[in-house]
């Protein structure tokens, strides 16, 4: 389903180079669990020079988590860094804990707390 909503995108003349449009395909590849093809589509945004958001890097997270790609999430969240807020929080958490690595997002949530 995914793949041809993509695909309807691309064929419609929608770019990537769109802010709202980069950031449903990766929410909706997220959601269907294709962790692969929502980083991918991230990675797209950089050859477009496509600066990513908030709701970007929340999209790629939860895709991530739900993908079983806690490194590449890791990787991602601490390289655009985008004033990370609550739910970032949360689905670097989530993220962390479906991989097993709960005691990692504890350490990395106090460390964040002791710093403020």
């Amino acid at each position: 389903m995914c793949r041809l909503i993509h695909g309807f995108v691309e064929n419609r003349g929608f770019a990537l180079s769109v802010i709202c449009v980069a950031n449903y395909l990766i929410d909706a590849y997220g959601k269907c669990r294709m962790g692969k093809e929502a980083i991918f589509t991230f990675k797209e945004m950089e050859r477009f020079v496509l600066k990513p958001n908030g709701i970007t890097l929340l999209s790629v997270l939860t895709a991530c988590s739900r993908g079983g790609l806690a490194e590449e999430g890791l990787e991602i969240f601490n390289k655009y860094q985008i004033n990370p807020d609550v739910k970032h929080n949360g689905c670097l958490v989530d993220m962390l804990g479906r991989s097993g690595r709960l005691e990692e997002a504890e350490e990395d949530r106090s460390g964040d707390s002791e710093q403020r």
